[in-house]
């Protein structure tokens, strides 16, 4: 399903995905959309291609576009995911396209979920949609089938470092920070380049209240959003507050509306609940992409009980 007979078209599809997969910066993932389109503009119909570069449209709005331009490629990834469908509706890349977007560009959970469901059905031999798959149910709290999902993906690919990423991510999800730390390291053993480990590293160790080892992973870490809260919460633990608001002037001012929810992490540690609630409120008028993991953010543990914390859920339309 979804595939291409233009050897050109497949040729620039394999480059894209050669990018988009070394997860290097913001540099390849652009380079990336730039084969995706060039495949799609040699073969309009090739579903495979418009897949990736709605995936890799989303991921771009998530990492690194300011408001405007994010909510501009949230909108055309949705478009060139449902036209993937359209063409290839048991395309499971189609489907898992689409409810990436839905989920992390429109913010809606339930929209989303019959996406991923359609593609977990089309997808088991993929460890691509497997992981996708996972990532979403363990972010609803799903964690059994979220599992199952990430060992079936290692299981078809365990030279993939991007299923130990993901595994990680499940693993800090349920609280298992030990198996979270583990898993990223075995991702970085397979691709040292790649962006966000160390910082999903540096989050495991806040947790474990292993703090010099934590900043030292934040200080290799190339992704401002995960080094600069990291590194500002870790400073506050240490009682260096002058540090600490270096570090939070520095992810206002390099990452602005970008970064409204990195604001919140980071608020809500130092014990300032109503700005933190007002940092996640403006995350979600921008449609800030790091609202996905409200359910599931040990940092956000203080403001639980808060009853405009649970008024965001429901907005979200969590399970």
């Amino acid at each position: 399903a979804g595939a291409t007979t233009d050897v050109a078209a497949f040729d620039a599809y394999l480059r894209g995905r050669d990018l988009f997969d070394s997860q290097r910066d913001e540099a390849s993932d652009r380079g990336a959309l730039d084969y995706f389109g060039q495949a799609i503009q040699l073969d309009p119909g090739y579903a495979t291609a418009r897949a990736a570069r709605a995936r890799t449209l989303a991921v771009v709005a998530n990492q690194y576009a300011q408001a405007e331009e994010r909510q501009r490629l949230y909108v055309e990834a949705v478009a060139e995911a449902r036209e993937a469908v359209r063409l290839a509706p048991d395309l499971a890349d189609g489907h898992v396209a689409l409810g990436y977007a839905l989920f992390y560009g429109q913010l809606d959970a339930a929209a989303a979920a019959p996406h991923y469901a359609t593609a977990e059905r089309f997808g088991r031999g993929s460890p691509d949609v497997l992981g996708r798959f996972a990532l979403f149910r363990a972010r609803l709290r799903q964690f059994e089938p979220a599992e199952g999902a990430i060992a079936e993906a290692i299981q078809l690919d365990p030279l993939n470092p991007a299923v130990f990423k993901t595994q990680g991510l499940v693993r800090y999800a349920r609280g298992d920070h030990a198996g979270a730390i583990a898993a990223a390291q075995r991702g970085l053993a397979l691709s040292p380049q790649r962006a966000t480990l160390h910082g999903d590293i540096g989050n495991a160790l806040v947790q474990l209240d292993r703090l010099d080892e934590a900043n030292d992973a934040f200080t290799q870490e190339k992704a401002g959003l995960l080094a600069l809260p990291g590194q500002a919460i870790v400073a506050a633990r240490r009682g260096d507050e002058a540090a600490a608001q270096a570090h939070f002037d520095a992810l206002v001012r390099q990452y602005g509306d970008n970064g409204f929810y990195q604001q919140a992490q980071v608020l809500a540690q130092w014990r300032k609940p109503g700005e933190a609630l007002d940092a996640l409120d403006n995350a979600f008028a921008v449609k800030d992409s790091g609202l996905v993991t409200l359910l599931v953010d040990p940092y956000l543990d203080p403001l639980r009980g808060d009853p405009r914390f649970h008024a965001l859920l429901q907005s979200i339309h969590f399970p």
